[in-house]
């Protein structure tokens, strides 16, 4: 298996173009939101597979999402949110 080197991204941001500069804007945010989540899940003591069963979703997919295989959909994302006992509030701002 080939080795990716990992490169700061404040390193590569200025060589970047606006609209891949707003791309990269949206990630940082959903990684934020997924951080989070794994955050409060750790906090109140909830095994991936506990979270699962409180949120009616499969253990794998919060794996998945956790380390960033996958990308998660809204319901899921309010799935996870209500197990542990959060609200999700989306805004267009």
């Amino acid at each position: 298996m080939k080795k990716i080197k990992k490169v700061p991204l404040n390193k590569i941001i200025n060589d970047l173009t606006t609209d891949e500069k707003k791309i990269v804007e949206e990630e940082k945010k959903y990684f934020s939101l997924v951080n989070t989540l794994r955050k409060l899940r750790l906090e109140k003591g909830f095994t991936q597979e506990y979270l699962a069963k409180k949120s009616n979703i499969p253990r794998t997919t919060i794996v998945r999402i956790e380390s960033g295989e996958r990308n998660a959909t809204l319901n899921t994302l309010i799935s996870m949110a209500h197990g542990l006992g959060k609200e999700l509030d989306i805004r267009l701002v």
